[in-house]
């Protein structure tokens, strides 16, 4: 584990990169920093996948990337990218880890001999299904 300080000048967007830090220092400005850069340079935003804990830290990332896009958007109005991925932003792979293996999952059900349909439940679902079973 590395604890440099993140340049987003240095950043090169042919690595993947994994940002794991406590509250409030920085996470989400950093992905929408860098989120931003791949998406100026050419990137698709469906090829970014971002992924955190809860569907609230996911519902925030999304809005800060939509402002950050906004705002590129602002300064460099003819980069079609740009515009492409403000159009692209609400559907982009923005989720919790859970939805993404159960992305995965579904998608690779036969593969994976899971069953075809499946269904995400909180905590309090999985409590009450433990009572009923006992």
């Amino acid at each position: 584990m590395s604890n440099e300080v993140f340049d987003i000048e240095k950043f090169d967007g042919s690595e993947n990169l994994f940002i794991a830090a406590s509250a409030g220092t920085g996470k989400t400005y950093t992905i929408q920093q860098v989120v931003g850069k791949l998406v100026a340079q050419g990137m698709n935003l469906n090829q970014i996948l971002i992924v955190t804990y809860t569907e609230k830290a996911a519902g925030e990332l999304k809005d800060r990337i939509r402002k950050k896009i906004e705002d590129l958007f602002k300064k460099d109005s003819e980069n079609i990218n740009l515009q492409q991925a403000l159009h692209d932003v609400q559907g982009a792979p923005i989720g919790t880890i859970h939805s993404f293996c159960q992305k995965i999952t579904q998608e690779f059900a036969y593969e994976t001999d899971v069953p075809l349909k499946q269904e995400l439940i909180d905590d309090s679902a999985v409590e009450e299904l433990s009572e009923v079973q006992r």
